[in-house]
């Protein structure tokens, strides 16, 4: 179910940043198909099993559609932005104090074997949203959540004294890391959100270490080999990888874009890193050396979003900017106060570096990439 969010963020992003918009009604009805019946995107076919990282990945393709200013059927975009509302206020809920002092579990239900984890994924994207929400709604109170867990990832070990991003810790073996895997997607998450908060704070010397310390570890675990291309993990080399770990690779390559735009100081560091991906579209892996037909949908994602971040993205955007969104489902008061951070955002208006031709030659010129991710929008999530 990720992948589908992911799908839609980066079409999304597509449109916002080349200004093509002959996919948006089939985007629009694909996003609003996984709603669910409380619009908290939990459908039916999917709760038994849904977990926090998904539903706050589809949250933030929603946040992401209100930024952008993506319209919906009553000529508004405010829905989108209740909906990231929605659930924002059901993880907050469910952040749990009973077992290491706090984090969010990445099961929903105690019926699930992920119940009993934490996550660094599930955590990531929820400090994420809240990040995305302080900006765009103005409402200071989300501004506490980035903080705190972050503050309460250090403290379990689930980011370390060296900024590696494990995968999860076991509630019910002692708050242990159960699994020290590092993946890319855990990275961008956290990436993403020190991003955010490093702009908005113009400059926060607490977010600027926080950012400048996770890049340089990212940089040494998935750049390792060329320090300008992105590998992922170990089952690149076996090609073993699953098609979930084929999309990871796309929340880290969306991050860098992130850090380019609302951390300029270090977008000489990051730039080498998106535009130096030689075999992109066609494998798996991104090395040249490594010619793999190991392909899918999960790796067309990733790809595409390599691509969009050469392209010049917009400071996130408010609700004064894209006239919709009262921030009010969380948090309690009311949001569209203009003590948000300024936005140059020009919604639905193609960059000067990303115009709709130059944006449609990049992405859909080589193997297919954008095609094959259009295709997947007519297949059931």
């Amino acid at each position: 179910m990720v992948a589908g969010s992911l799908m839609y963020n980066a079409l999304i992003d597509y449109w916002t940043l080349t200004g093509d918009d002959q996919y948006n009604s089939i985007i629009k009805q694909g996003m609003l198909s996984q709603i669910g019946s409380d619009g908290d995107f939990m459908p039916a076919n999917q709760t038994s099993y849904e977990t926090s990282s998904e539903q706050a990945s589809w949250a933030l393709a929603a946040m992401n559609a209100a930024e952008a200013g993506f319209l919906t059927d009553d000529g508004s975009n405010s829905s989108w932005v209740m909906l990231a509302e929605k659930v924002f206020s059901e993880q907050a809920a469910r952040w749990d104090t009973k077992a290491c002092n706090g984090g969010l579990k990445d099961g929903i239900f105690p019926f699930q074997t992920s119940y009993r984890t934490k996550g660094a994924f599930s955590n990531g994207l929820f400090m994420q949203l809240a990040a995305r929400l302080a900006v765009y709604t103005g409402n200071s109170s989300y501004n506490e959540w980035p903080e705190k867990v972050w503050k309460w990832s250090e403290s379990t070990g689930l980011v370390d004294s060296n900024y590696s991003i494990y995968n999860m810790l076991d509630t019910e073996s002692g708050c242990d890391i159960n699994d020290p895997t590092m993946w890319t997607a855990e990275f961008g998450a956290y990436l993403s959100t020190a991003a955010i908060q490093y702009n908005p704070t113009s400059g926060s010397s607490i977010w600027k270490s926080r950012l400048d310390g996770v890049l340089s570890r990212a940089t040494e675990v998935f750049f390792n080999i060329d320090p300008d291309v992105m590998v992922g993990t170990g089952c690149e080399f076996v090609q073993s990888c699953n098609e979930e770990i084929g999309i990871y690779r796309s929340v880290l390559a969306r991050a860098l874009g992130d850090i380019a735009t609302f951390a300029p100081y270090l977008k000489a560091s990051v730039t080498p890193k998106i535009q130096n991906a030689k075999d992109t579209f066609c494998n798996f892996s991104w090395m040249s050396s490594r010619n793999t037909a190991f392909t899918g949908l999960g790796q067309q994602i990733s790809a595409l979003q390599i691509v969009l971040a050469n392209l010049d993205r917009p400071q996130l955007a408010t609700a004064n900017q894209t006239g919709s969104g009262d921030g009010s489902e969380s948090t309690g008061s009311s949001s569209t106060s203009t003590s948000a951070p300024s936005s140059t955002q020009s919604t639905a208006t193609p960059t000067a570096s990303g115009d709709t031709g130059a944006g449609n030659r990049l992405v859909g010129s080589v193997c297919g990439v954008f095609a094959g991710v259009v295709a997947a929008l007519f297949l059931p999530l």
